[in-house]
């Protein structure tokens, strides 16, 4: 017998224990854990804005938000989940996923994985779920973000270990492989993508038409100008 056969019945085999995992994940969440405090989500849709326009600039960046993760160990029957509020991969061609992403199914895995914690949302507590990154998914980089008490943290990885990072001399914590700082403004995770404050989906529409304004009168004035008054 081929030995390719008794390979592809493993996968299917594992597809089928991470498809269950994900299914009884999704009906803990609907049932059980609908919660989302407000602060968190207010949190994700900055970060998931901001690396939106990172990725435009930076194709290979791509971005998830609120997507499960499942990951696998040697011995342990079903996977490993853990749910980042966002979460970034680095690959030139597309990842494409549905409601979660599957590791052992995946050309790469997370880079960078943000997190929220809420004392008001018990899943959400931590160190617990800095363990699972640093030893069930050896992320790169992880971001730590307490809405609340507006402490932010970025943990890198360095060895086996996720090690918190110091601020540069602005106050600002450094991806150097995105281009990215990271800094608390107005109570919130705000990002500058090469030197430059990203400014948010409510700030880009006034700036426009703020410019629309200031064209219009230059216009105006070299119409003058040409007229001779």
């Amino acid at each position: 017998m081929p030995k390719k056969q008794p390979r592809l019945a493993a996968k299917a085999l594992l597809k089928m224990r991470y498809d269950y995992a994900a299914a009884a994940y999704a009906f803990i969440e609907a049932h059980c854990h609908a919660e989302v405090d407000p602060l968190q989500a207010r949190q994700r849709q900055i970060t998931a804005w901001s690396l939106a326009v990172v990725a435009g600039v930076r194709t290979e960046v791509q971005t998830f938000t609120a997507v499960l993760i499942q990951d696998g160990r040697p011995g342990v029957e079903y996977p490993n989940q853990v749910a980042p509020d966002n979460f970034v991969v680095l690959s030139k061609k597309r990842v494409e996923i549905d409601d979660r992403f599957d590791i052992p199914f995946e050309p790469v895995q997370p880079f960078m994985v943000f997190d929220y914690p809420s004392t008001a949302i018990q899943r959400k507590r931590w160190p617990a779920r800095l363990g699972r990154y640093q030893h069930e998914l050896a992320t790169p980089y992880v971001v730590e973000f307490d809405p609340e008490r507006r402490q932010l943290a970025l943990h890198r990885m360095i060895g086996t270990m996720l090690v918190p990072t110091g601020a540069n001399p602005a106050g600002r914590y450094e991806v150097a492989e995105l281009e990215l700082e990271l800094g608390v403004v107005e109570g919130f995770v705000r990002f500058w993508f090469r030197g430059e404050l990203i400014p948010l989906a409510g700030e880009v529409l006034p700036r426009l038409a703020g410019q629309a304004a200031e064209i219009a009168r230059l216009k105006d004035e070299l119409a003058r100008a040409k007229r001779g008054y």
